[in-house]
């Protein structure tokens, strides 16, 4: 915005003001604009009406979508048409051969200055995409210790895509914009979830909607639900185990430093040989003033062969 002054007088209500007159003009910048994806593809024989690609356009000052968007006027572009919303899609049916590329440009205008920018677009006929991305799951399940460090993985998930050509077969995984989830976790491109900020004691279970969306013409989305339960208590996962003819010694690493502990149990199930371990954590004392750190040994206790 430039603003401008000059002396004179200003009429407001009835009275007349002697002192500055200022003068609004409004600046516009220059038009930024970009081509997704760029080559694009298009499957074989596909019919009007296909979504191609998305053409973003704004000013560069102000942030305002630039709405007038105008397709160079030649016969390769004649196959498509595109929106205010910069949406391309095919305007009639594809008879080009398998391969064929379509070129032409892409412009937008500024209304009010007139300035111009533009983009090349590329469009290839490729076979078309057949399968989605399935999740290996429909529903993932996994557990968090409410007091991890930010930057924790959770854990992750996977999907695989059935289409033998490469570029149909290609998927990147999102999640579902707008869940309150995304506070505090992070979904990569793999599929991997990582910790982003320490969850309220209020929440006691988390819920993500993901979309494995493939590269493919038509781009297919397959999706999953993931369930985060957090955990006040995070149980030991690391042991050692030293016996004699006469007793057991069972030693554990605190998987909770800081966390005010008021006990354990241990059950041993002799039948599969397998060991119970669980901690006993005091609910209304998330810390401790000496904190629990390092190798903690239990009392050692008479030995039972199994």
């Amino acid at each position: 915005m430039l603003m401008r002054a000059r002396k004179g007088m200003l009429t407001l209500l009835g009275l007349v003001l002697t002192g500055l007159v200022l003068t609004l003009e409004t600046c516009e910048g220059k038009v930024y604009m970009s081509v997704s994806p760029y080559p694009a593809r298009v499957y074989e024989n596909a019919p009007a009406g296909v979504q191609v690609l998305t053409v973003k356009a704004y000013d560069n000052v102000t942030g305002t979508p630039v709405t007038s968007i105008e397709l160079e006027k030649i016969s390769d572009a004649e196959y498509f048409r595109i929106g205010s919303d910069g949406i391309l899609e095919t305007a009639k049916k594809i008879d080009k051969p398998l391969r064929y590329r379509f070129q032409f440009f892409v412009f937008a205008i500024m209304p009010a200055s007139f300035e111009v920018e533009y983009k090349h677009v590329m469009v290839e006929i490729s076979s078309k995409n057949m399968y989605p991305p399935t999740f290996s799951q429909s529903v993932y399940n996994f557990c968090l210790y409410r007091y991890a460090d930010p930057g924790l993985v959770i854990g992750s998930v996977n999907a695989t895509d059935l289409d033998t050509d490469q570029f149909n077969s290609h998927f990147v995984i999102y999640p579902q914009g707008g869940q309150s989830a995304l506070s505090y976790v992070q979904v990569r491109s793999s599929g991997e979830m990582v910790l982003n900020a320490t969850p309220p004691q209020s929440q006691s279970l988390l819920q993500l909607v993901l979309l494995a969306i493939d590269s493919g013409s038509p781009r297919l989305t397959g999706n999953a639900t993931v369930y985060i339960a957090i955990e006040d208590v995070k149980q030991p996962d690391t042991f050692c185990l030293a016996t004699t003819d006469k007793d057991t010694t069972l030693c554990w690493k605190n998987p909770m430093p800081g966390r005010n502990f008021t006990g354990f149990q241990v059950q041993v199930h002799n039948q599969n040989l397998t060991l119970t371990f669980s901690l006993l954590v005091d609910p209304t004392s998330p810390s401790s003033a000496s904190p629990a750190t390092g190798w903690w040994p239990m009392k050692a206790t008479p030995f039972e062969s199994p």
